[in-house]
């Protein structure tokens, strides 16, 4: 059976030089036969089918079957070229199936390995710059209550851990320990999401720290004004 497909690649320039001494009719009568052998995979060594099928005298088909080839395997006439055309077209749709059904697995991959928001660094972790207290709620003031997201758990550090980071990017032992406290009190979760890598956190972590002191200062009255002796 032929490599069913509804349609062949029809290369213009290659087609005129090789018919260039064909009557019009001889033409006609080659597509139809190209068309025919498509369809069927071969064509049937036998003139009068072959004139049925390409509408030709048989003077003119005489010349046109010189561009057909008889199969030892199932005696079926056929042209070459087009013979090539439909391997590769085969070839390229079953590279194209494999490149699918890839591409389908790698996707599904990398959505089960993309983690929660809550490992890439956010605005929303806001650091309690009072001391090293726990730290037991979001910035909207709604307390983070663990849960469990597609059956992953979080990957809790040490505070020796988090105090070599923390140290490691300009960070201070107050920072730290706030930052150990806020997320033990949680089990590690934030909004339902486990913490899988915490170190990409702690950078927002001390810059909103930083601001939060920057502001703190900005608000502190100015003492009385200084009276002349």
């Amino acid at each position: 059976m032929p490599i069913k497909s509804p349609a062949f690649q029809f290369y213009v320039e290659n087609f005129i030089v090789g018919t260039k001494h064909f009557t019009a009719e001889q033409v006609g009568g080659y597509i139809l036969l190209l068309c025919e052998q498509w369809d069927k995979g071969g064509l049937p060594d036998n003139d009068k089918e072959l004139l049925r099928i390409s509408r030709m005298k048989i003077k003119s088909l005489e010349e046109v079957k010189k561009k057909l080839k008889k199969s030892k395997k199932d005696s079926l006439l056929r042209n070459t070229r087009l013979e090539k055309e439909r391997q590769k077209k085969y070839s390229w749709k079953k590279k194209s199936s494999l490149a699918g059904i890839k591409s389908g697995i790698s996707r599904r991959n990398k959505k089960k390995e993309i983690e929660p928001t809550l490992n890439q660094p956010s605005d929303l972790v806001e650091p309690n710059t009072n001391s090293s207290s726990s730290i037991s709620s979001s910035p909207l003031g709604v307390k983070e209550t663990p849960q469990f997201s597609n059956g992953r758990k979080p990957i809790i550090p040490t505070k020796d851990k988090v105090l070599e980071i923390f140290r490691n990017q300009g960070g201070g032992v107050d920072m730290a320990e706030a930052f150990f406290n806020k997320h033990e009190s949680t089990g590690w979760y934030f909004n339902g999401s486990p913490i899988i890598n915490f170190v990409n956190l702690v950078p927002t972590f001390i810059r909103i720290w930083h601001e939060n002191d920057k502001n703190k200062k900005a608000d502190i009255p100015a003492g009385p004004p200084l009276k002349r002796l």
